[in-house]
């Protein structure tokens, strides 16, 4: 079960930091059109990114993950 916790973690850090790189990405070009500032954008620091993502979605969720698979829900269900 813990690992269904890692996997939805990852996979959701990494669509939004993906979404995220996109936005920027589509920002820097509206810039660059709008103003004519030549806006240079290194395609390997935004391929870099996407691992460092992944670890961080590890890091962020799984101590609560693991915290919520220790309790019994009877007692999480107590304090409602």
């Amino acid at each position: 079960m813990l690992l269904q916790f890692l996997a939805e973690s990852v996979l959701l850090s990494v669509i939004g930091g993906g979404l995220g790189v996109l936005a920027g990405l589509l920002a820097s070009v509206i810039i660059a059109v709008t103003t004519h500032w030549p806006i240079p954008v290194s395609i390997p620091a935004v391929g870099r990114r996407i691992p460092v993502l992944g670890g961080r979605g590890d890091l962020l969720r799984l101590l609560p993950g693991a915290e919520g698979l220790a309790t019994d829900p009877i007692e999480a269900l107590r304090f409602e």
